[in-house]
Parts: structure tokens; C-alpha cells; sequence
């Protein structure tokens, strides 16, 4: 995803699975399969311990509320709602 910064001209939040999810990976595990209808992504990845990493700027603002993770851009809200996981951002 992309996002709109006076500053930089973008911001970015990209997910995706690695092999530690304490360092950056180059490449995913099992294959991440992402669909997107509207304003709703789905990302799937059929390996269940498999380490979800997400990638986004240090000015992005981060809060979670009833469940739903809220991550705060310049001009960009980004919701993230989890289904079967137990926390999400580390959260």
C-alpha cells in the first residue's frame, strides 16, 4: 500500500511473511496470496507459523482499538482487522 507524504512524496505499508520474524526477509514462506476487491485486502498464507512482518515508516502512528489496529499517515488512515490470530504488531 501506498500512501501520499508532502514530505517524501510517498509512505508505504508492506506485509508479507519471512523466515525470522526478528529480521527483514527477501522472500516469503509458502507463497503470501493477496486479493484485493475495493478497499479490502486479503492476504492469505496457508503455513500457520509462518511470521508475519510488516514494513512501514517510523513517522506512521500506530494504535489499536477493540481488536482492529489502526496505523495513522499523513492523509491515510489503514485499518488492519486479524482473523484467527492472536495479536497482530505486536500488540
Amino acid at each position: 500500500m501506498m500512501a501520499f507524504n508532502s514530505q517524501r512524496g510517498v509512505d508505504y505499508f508492506i506485509a508479507a511473511t519471512g523466515t525470522n520474524p526478528n529480521k527483514i526477509s527477501t522472500s516469503s514462506i509458502s507463497g503470501d496470496n493477496v486479493a484485493q476487491y475495493r478497499n479490502l485486502v486479503i492476504w492469505l498464507n496457508n503455513q500457520p507459523k509462518a511470521p508475519f512482518q510488516f514494513f512501514l515508516p517510523k513517522s506512521a502512528l500506530i494504535k489499536t482499538s477493540n481488536g482492529v489496529t489502526f496505523i495513522k499517515y499523513e492523509k491515510t488512515w489503514l485499518a488492519l482487522t486479524p482473523i484467527n490470530l492472536q495479536h497482530i504488531l505486536g500488540t
